[in-house]
């Protein structure tokens, strides 16, 4: 049986899933990480596609954000090293954008200095205890 991404990553067509891919690797190689030997906090985001129906009967696409926010610790210095990870999430479909790429870029803008809620926003955390 033949993996039905095969198609998908050898074709260049603009558009594609790996055109997209490739485009936007480009244009934003990095989400924003800080990390000062201990404490760190990872930034990223995805965008959401949402169809809705117009009173024409044709459909129309828009695109909203949800920012995501991983903090953490890493504590060496213990007898038994662990890394904790909080996850923060939130969906803002009040951003709504009419297009993928102006999503992308103005949600990319925003991305460091969004405010996320530490308990509204707050979904689960992790522990990993390394040996």
């Amino acid at each position: 049986m033949m993996n039905p991404l095969t198609e998908l990553t050898e074709t260049k067509i603009e558009g594609s899933l790996q055109a997209i891919v490739e485009r936007n690797i480009r244009e934003h190689p990095m989400f924003p990480v800080e990390f000062d030997g201990r404490f760190f906090e990872i930034r990223s985001f995805y965008i959401w596609i949402i169809e809705h129906k117009l009173p024409t009967g044709l459909w129309q696409k828009f695109f909203y954000p949800v920012y995501e926010m991983y903090r953490g610790e890493i504590d060496l210095d213990s007898s038994f090293p662990i890394i904790k990870i909080r996850y923060f999430s939130k969906n803002r479909d009040d951003e709504e954008y009419n297009s993928f790429d102006e999503a992308l870029n103005k949600t990319f803008q925003k991305l460091k200095g969004y405010k996320f809620d530490e308990m509204k926003d707050f979904k689960y955390e992790l522990h990993y205890r390394l040996e």
